[in-house]
């Protein structure tokens, strides 16, 4: 039995990584997707400033 309490307790700590792995995953990606549209509008700002001058 404290054999299996043990395995349990691996099993749980694991599983709490997991979750705060994938949890760093989501604001990682959820970051990546900001900057990227940061860059996507300062794209079109500049496509805008460049036709103002033409």
């Amino acid at each position: 039995m404290l054999a299996q309490n043990a395995i349990q307790e691996e099993i749980d700590e694991v599983a709490r990584e997991i979750d705060e792995l994938q949890t760093r995953m989501d604001a990682a990606d959820a970051e990546e997707h900001y900057w990227i549209d940061q860059v996507a509008a300062t794209s079109t700002r500049m496509r805008d400033i460049q036709e103002d001058l033409t």
